[in-house]
């Protein structure tokens, strides 16, 4: 009987430790399986809000690529990383490679200052842009830590802000400058900016592209201008030639009749002497004509009758 009680004993023990196994792999997978939950939760929120980004800023894209104007370019951007990211103030720079200093172009969120004529001056010796041209990539500037920035950069950001570089063919050819409300920029924050200064280099490119082209259109249009009015000036040098030939030599001889003329008038006819200086008069108007003809070295039009154009040549 004792040995029955134990063999029962032992064996409730068993069971109880079975049970409390049991409960703890219960336990310890029902824990298993609220952390994974909790993880897919955190990623599906994350995946959500990338999604959330991405759709922004695709957003941006379609709408700044309805214009090659630079200007209505990249506000269209800073408008996007103000909508997209909430920060505030949002300015963007561009390199003038003939003065060395970056020029603020854009600017939105500032209040009481003049950006119209700031510019950065871009000095071999100075840190942060030594630090942008090499590295290429965006990085967070204490206000308080760097002495030798612009006055109106200490004004705009008077704690910190990031800096991000436009890089085109591998240079930088300017920067988007941007202060957080927080005081903070997470991983988010420069991964999208980044993706926005790619946005503005391409448009800066396409913007000196597309200015590039329209001038080399009016370039060439001079230029066939500039042919047509040689062409035209060629044939009315051949013009001039003939005239002279033409119209000059038989003028000579009238000339000399109206002075003979004239003679026998003065002593016969005095009443008759106006009407020889009349013709006179027109035969020297022609030569003067004829001598503006060969002379002149460009064509002007003036309307003589509505819709018709003549040589002016006074």
């Amino acid at each position: 009987l004792i040995r029955r009680q134990r063999q029962m004993c032992i064996r409730d023990r068993f069971r109880t430790v079975e049970i409390a196994m049991s409960e703890a792999v219960a336990e310890q997978t029902i824990s298993k399986e609220a952390i994974r939950i909790a993880k897919l939760e955190t990623e599906n929120r994350r995946l959500k809000r990338e999604l959330a980004d991405l759709n922004a800023i695709d957003e941006v894209a379609r709408s700044i690529t309805g214009t090659l104007l630079i200007d209505e370019v990249l506000r269209g951007i800073l408008n996007g990383i103000q909508r997209v990211l909430s920060l505030n103030p949002v300015i963007l720079g561009l390199v003038n490679t003939k003065t060395g200093e970056e020029d603020i172009k854009l600017a939105i969120g500032v209040c009481g200052t003049n950006l119209k004529q700031a510019h950065w001056k871009l000095r071999k010796w100075d840190p942060i842009w030594r630090k942008l041209r090499s590295d290429q990539l965006p990085f967070v500037i204490k206000t308080s830590s760097e002495l030798r920035l612009p006055r109106f950069i200490r004004k705009i950001f008077p704690d910190q802000f990031v800096k991000v570089p436009m890089v085109v063919k591998g240079e930088v050819a300017g920067s988007i400058m941007a202060a957080s409300e927080t005081g903070n920029f997470a991983e988010r924050d420069i991964r999208i900016l980044r993706r926005f200064s790619e946005y503005a280099g391409i448009a800066v490119e396409n913007g000196r592209l597309y200015y590039e082209v329209i001038r080399s259109e009016e370039e060439l249009k001079q230029t066939q201008q500039q042919l047509v009015d040689a062409e035209r000036l060629a044939a009315l040098g051949q013009l001039a030639t003939s005239i002279n030939h033409e119209i000059n030599n038989p003028l000579c001889s009238i000339s000399m009749t109206v002075q003979l003329l004239k003679n026998e008038v003065n002593e016969k006819a005095p009443e008759l002497s106006e009407r020889i200086e009349s013709i006179e008069r027109g035969v020297e108007r022609i030569m003067e004509v004829t001598r503006r003809v060969s002379e002149m070295k460009k064509i002007q039009s003036t309307e003589y009758l509505p819709n018709q154009l003549m040589i002016d040549l006074k």
